[in-house]
């Protein structure tokens, strides 16, 4: 890169249609003196540099943390969608679009009402539009929140926000969060990370229509997941999601499947084991066959247990069809708002 400290990046694929060339979008975060921007560069499989490094934003730093910037693409409009955490003072959550040469469109949009972390972002190819979720809290409120954002591909500024799912802090924090859309549904699968009063530690899983409300949401794992561990991706074929997180009790990458709403239908399965104590998994689905590729860094479990020794992918794949069997949580499940 251009000298600076890189770190946590964050990538999408462009497929030559549309504007597309065939190319990655690589963004991360990166040292340079005082400040922390970010940085974009087109890269092609096997390696090809398809032009030069660029600056994606300057004004509006990044988090230094997994989990702060994530992104995807829209072959409608020919252009990605990136959003990410920024770096005190004002720690808030930016979205900015960048076109197929890695090149800013606009200035960024500030997409949260204040403190906003660990975004995820998914494209929806029957708006046009990306779906982004993060985490929130406000200090003067005394709550913590989890918010979806629709953002129009063409107009970043033309945003709609809904928060919900509105606990009282400190009792409770949230977290890491990821997002997919299932394309025959026509809805959103919204999951984050739940810290909660007497070690409450969950997963939960929202159902969100197109126009941004909340379906349904519930617990879909309390075993499940981490502040920095938590992913999940919707595989179009089987119509199911595959959620990925971290067992707290021993560190091994586990997983559960979760049907069309989201809903947990089975167990939680160890998907990797001897690969402890692990961290940060990330899971993508295949789109040409009824699995997912999972990532994650691995280590060896000792003793003494040694993290971030290497890093590991494991193909995880489905006999589900049509979405899975029906289920779901059964309404929003959400306590009433704090009193004032």
């Amino acid at each position: 890169n251009s000298g600076g400290y890189g770190a946590f990046t964050a990538v999408s694929f462009s497929p030559q249609a549309n504007g597309g060339n065939g190319g990655f979008l690589v963004t991360w975060a990166s040292e340079e003196g005082p400040s922390v921007v970010l940085r974009g560069r087109m890269v092609a499989s096997p390696g090809t540099l398809l032009g030069p490094e660029t600056l994606v934003s300057a004004g509006a730093s990044v988090w230094l943390d997994v989990g702060a910037l994530d992104l995807d693409y829209s072959p409608t409009s020919g252009r990605f969608l990136v959003a990410w955490k920024s770096f005190p003072p004002n720690v808030v959550v930016y979205a900015i679009t960048v076109d197929t040469n890695a090149n800013p469109i606009g200035a960024p949009t500030t997409i949260s009402a204040g403190f906003g972390r660990d975004p995820g972002v998914v494209w929806n190819q029957t708006s046009d539009e990306f779906g982004v979720s993060f985490s929130t809290e406000s200090e003067a409120a005394k709550t913590v929140a989890s918010v979806f954002v629709r953002v129009p591909a063409a107009n970043p500024a033309g945003f709609s926000r809904n928060t919900f799912n509105v606990l009282p802090w400190p009792a409770y924090t949230t977290a890491a969060t990821d997002i997919a859309y299932n394309s025959q549904t026509g809805r959103y699968i919204m999951g984050w990370f739940q810290l909660g009063p007497g070690g409450e530690l969950i997963s939960k899983v929202a159902e969100i229509d197109a126009n941004g409300s909340v379906v349904t949401t519930g617990i879909a794992s309390t075993r499940i997941g981490s502040y920095d561990a938590f992913s999940l991706a919707i595989n179009q074929l089987s119509g199911t999601s595959l959620l990925v997180g971290l067992d707290r009790t021993n560190d091994a990458v586990v997983g559960a499947e979760l049907n069309q709403n989201g809903y947990r239908f089975a167990g939680e399965d160890t998907l990797d084991y001897l690969s402890r104590p692990a961290r940060y998994p990330r899971v993508a689905a295949n789109t040409e066959s009824a699995s997912w590729l999972l990532s994650f860094s691995g280590g060896t479990p000792g003793p003494p247990e040694i993290p971030f020794v290497f890093i590991a992918a494991q193909a995880v794949s489905t006999s589900t069809t049509g979405g899975g069997p029906a289920g779901s949580y059964g309404g929003t499940n959400e306590p009433p708002p704090p009193p004032p």
